[in-house]
């Protein structure tokens, strides 16, 4: 659970959830797929106007986005 106590959507999903592929969605956010990529993996450097776009694009709110390094869960 993130920090804030809120339920939040890594943007992958959020990308996966609005039935974008990654070209599709770099393209439409005028970024190229590696640049996509590899915030998915690490998104802590996104500036706000594009947090912003990809919320719209994802049609998720923003509050619900995660904004952070990508992490492996591991069940022991």
């Amino acid at each position: 659970m993130a920090t804030n106590d809120k339920l939040q959507i890594s943007i992958r999903s959020a990308r996966v959830n609005a039935g974008l592929n990654m070209e599709e969605a770099s393209k439409i956010l005028g970024v190229h797929v590696n640049t996509l990529r590899n915030w998915e993996k690490d998104s802590t450097n996104i500036e706000y106007h594009m947090a912003k776009k990809m919320a719209e694009l994802y049609k998720v709110s923003d509050e619900f986005l995660f904004f952070g390094k990508d992490t492996t869960i591991s069940c022991k």
